[in-house]
């Protein structure tokens, strides 16, 4: 089928202390929004907010990490004006040019396949231009 990804999910240490961060960060932002409409129902779903203002840590994590999942959306990591021109040549590489979603700055809101569609049809465009 393709090469094989290891995304390499929580194998720093420091994405541990990052998630369980999060979802602290989450809770207060939940916290907030709950104090400023109040009957509005905010209210942390997961990790379950208990967890979370009893700070247990260990049980955030492991929730975290089950709940973890990865979409191969790549979006930026070759983005126009930085790694590509407008004509998507990847800068300083002479005849390379890149055709997909990676050129853009952020994930689009929309199905990224249209996105990546769109794309390709710029790049065939370019080609038929001599670009």
């Amino acid at each position: 089928f393709g090469p094989v990804i290891n995304y390499s999910t929580f194998g720093d240490p420091s994405d541990e202390a990052k998630a369980i961060a999060f979802a602290k960060f989450s809770n207060e932002v939940v916290k907030r929004a709950a104090l400023d409409n109040p009957g509005s129902g905010f209210r942390l779903l997961y990790p379950p907010q208990d967890l979370v203002e009893n700070n247990e840590d260990a049980k955030i994590l492991q929730l975290m990490k089950s709940a973890t999942i990865l979409a191969s959306h790549y979006c930026g990591v070759c983005q126009i004006g930085k790694v590509v021109d407008s004509h998507l040549q990847v800068v300083g590489v002479e005849g390379l040019m890149i055709a997909d979603t990676s050129v853009f700055p952020i994930v689009p809101d929309a199905n990224t396949c249209l996105s990546a569609y769109y794309v390709g049809l710029q790049a065939a465009k370019f080609i038929q231009q001599g670009y």
